[in-house]
């Protein structure tokens, strides 16, 4: 599909250079004889790529906020958890000296 895709693009991109050829080189002739058959081909086609990739785009978008706000989040709870750790590891360090002095 995306493939297809970039085959379209690179054909519209040979399309416009040419057309921009065209017009500064003043060959209107060539224009002429290049002629498209579009039967079969919905014109919606584009519009309907480009509306179903822009709600991609901002389904994303939205994840991408979301999960933001909830490394936020998680980033908080870490530093709560380390603030905690910390505490107790200091607190069994005395508990551990002063086991050692009761014992020498």
């Amino acid at each position: 599909m995306l493939e297809n895709l970039r085959d379209k693009i690179l054909n519209v991109q040979y399309d416009l250079s040419a057309s921009f050829r065209n017009l500064a080189t003043g060959d209107a002739q060539l224009s002429r004889t290049k002629k498209h058959n579009f039967k079969g081909v919905s014109p919606n086609a584009g519009a309907n790529l480009l509306h179903y990739y822009q709600q991609q785009w901002e389904e994303l978008h939205e994840n991408d906020a979301n999960n933001a706000k909830k490394a936020e989040e998680v980033d908080a709870l870490i530093g709560n958890l380390h603030s905690y750790c910390v505490e107790h590891l200091s607190v069994i360090k005395q508990l551990n000296m002063q086991l050692a002095c009761k014992l020498v």
